[in-house]
């Protein structure tokens, strides 16, 4: 029953694997086109978790929490597609982290302030913009970190770039690009040894007075 269990959980990740590849050849077969509305933010990380939880076979073994402080930020965003971009983020997290108890904390929030190496956005549209006119969210393993060398000149965006032993490298250029065409950011943070940080910035919408 054990060696059953083992293989089902075996071939059930190739699967996942497999679908997340065929995901990813799909994205840059075509051009990117945004469908915007409006979105609640917090509703929108809740989504994105409910999809991760059921297509993530290793998810049952890995502690996932969410925090929104503020319950009516919005965003104006193609639903869909930043849904995708911030599950490849998580996924890689889910990825990466190796450790005993694993945890994933996602949060969201206004933005306070926007850090001076977001450069990762489409030329002009993070220009001269104010901490209060974006939300961010920020999702947050307690695995291993990213080298120094990567942090520095952002190689882990870079399609096919992987340090994992059966990833492809694309998740995250994915994400970046969706991120990027919705006028935001994407930056990482981290220490060596004590875990990762991905922040994103999107631009905030407010409900016309």
């Amino acid at each position: 029953k054990e060696f059953r269990e083992s293989l089902l959980l075996v071939v059930t990740e190739e699967i996942e694997r497999i679908d997340n590849f065929i995901e990813c050849l799909t994205f840059f077969s075509q051009p990117l086109r945004l469908d915007k509305t409006a979105e609640s933010l917090p509703g929108l990380v809740t989504e994105t978790l409910e999809k991760i939880k059921k297509k993530k076979s290793r998810n049952k073994l890995i502690q996932l929490s969410t925090a929104c402080k503020e319950a009516n930020l919005q965003i104006y965003v193609d639903k869909a597609r930043i849904i995708e971009a911030v599950s490849h983020i998580i996924s890689n997290s889910i990825e990466t982290v190796t450790k005993q108890t694993p945890r994933i904390d996602i949060s969201c929030a206004s933005a306070d302030s926007l850090p001076e190496d977001l450069s990762l956005g489409i030329p002009g549209k993070m220009d001269c913009g104010k901490p209060s006119q974006y939300v961010k969210i920020e999702i947050k393993d307690n695995g291993p970190g990213l080298p120094g060398e990567n942090m520095d000149n952002s190689k882990i965006f870079d399609p096919f770039f992987t340090t994992k032993n059966r990833g492809i490298g694309l998740g995250l250029t994915i994400a970046r690009n969706i991120i990027e065409e919705h006028g935001g950011g994407i930056v990482p943070i981290s220490e060596p040894k004590k875990g990762a940080t991905m922040a994103v910035y999107l631009p905030r919408y407010r409900l016309p007075l």
